[in-house]
């Protein structure tokens, strides 16, 4: 979901100027770039799937808005198995180095199972 509960904008703010910065830092003749956005769940299917187009991200970084989902906390398991799944899918440029880069505006209730997750 790109749709959010308005809220504390700096965060959030931080968040849509990391993703623009390295999004323009990649060579998009052989780096792609994709987009899971998430608070308690992932965004399925991704908000955007990967390109070699890193212009496509920016109108969905700007769109951007804090969810305050309450005392549940950012969940980043959900996302990083969706970005698991979207770095080896089809669309993978398989010259590339798969990386996943995750970019929260908060601290990840679900820490334990992230660094899990990571590790594999």
């Amino acid at each position: 979901p790109t749709s959010w509960i308005v809220g504390d904008a700096q965060p959030i703010t931080s968040v849509k100027s990391a993703g623009m910065v390295l999004a323009q830092s990649l060579d998009s003749s052989l780096h792609q770039v994709g987009l899971i956005t998430f608070a308690y769940d992932a965004s399925s299917p991704p908000s955007l799937e990967l390109t070699h187009d890193p212009e496509a991200l920016r109108p969905l970084l700007q769109s951007l808005e804090y969810y305050d989902h309450g005392s549940s906390g950012t969940r980043g398991a959900p996302a990083l198995r969706a970005a698991v799944a979207e770095l080896f899918s089809s669309r993978r440029n398989s010259a590339a180095q798969p990386v996943i880069v995750m970019i929260t505006d908060g601290e990840f209730a679900d820490k334990t199972e992230v660094r899990a997750l990571a590790k594999e």
